[in-house]
């Protein structure tokens, strides 16, 4: 986490070995979910996901939300016992 953004890292699968990709999570990113029945979809700026399951949509926006709120309030960076809790 740099002061103004958070990096998201994004791994093969929960295993937490293979990073596919990683992306910036500033107090600005935008943030939204998908509208439709069912649609477990949302996207953060350019990037387009999808969640297993509307509850597991709900939990990504929940924590992308946190990361902003940290940012937002200048919450020190998380320590690696704090990381390794998160995934």
């Amino acid at each position: 986490q740099d002061e103004d953004k958070a990096r998201l890292v994004l791994y093969e699968n929960e295993q937490c070995k293979v990073n596919v990709s990683e992306m910036f999570i500033t107090e600005r990113s935008i943030c939204c979910e998908k509208i439709g029945i069912n649609c477990s979809c949302f996207s953060v700026e350019d990037h387009q996901f999808s969640a297993r399951s509307l509850s597991e949509r709900k939990l990504w926006l929940r924590a992308i939300s946190n990361l902003k709120v940290k940012l937002q309030n200048r919450a020190p960076p998380p320590e690696d016992e704090d990381l390794s809790h998160y995934r």
